[in-house]
């Protein structure tokens, strides 16, 4: 189990992704003249990706991890 100050921790991840939905709705909606549904379907959709991204990142560190433990 890793210690809350190494970068594999869950919480940073959660942390990083919150970041970025909370930077692409400011900066949407400082640039919008018309904050629509299109500016709501990117913010759902960056969400998505950068969701995803993190957990492939997780699981792949998973996998490393227990790999590492098996070999060694």
């Amino acid at each position: 189990m890793s210690t809350i100050h190494e970068p594999t921790h869950p919480m940073w991840a959660t942390i990083r992704f919150v970041v970025l939905v909370v930077a692409t709705s400011v900066i949407l909606w400082l640039n919008a003249s018309h904050f629509d549904e299109t500016e709501i379907r990117t913010i759902v959709e960056i969400a998505i990706v950068a969701g995803g991204y993190e957990t492939l990142g997780s699981w792949l560190n998973r996998d490393k991890k227990k790999n590492n433990e098996e070999s060694g």
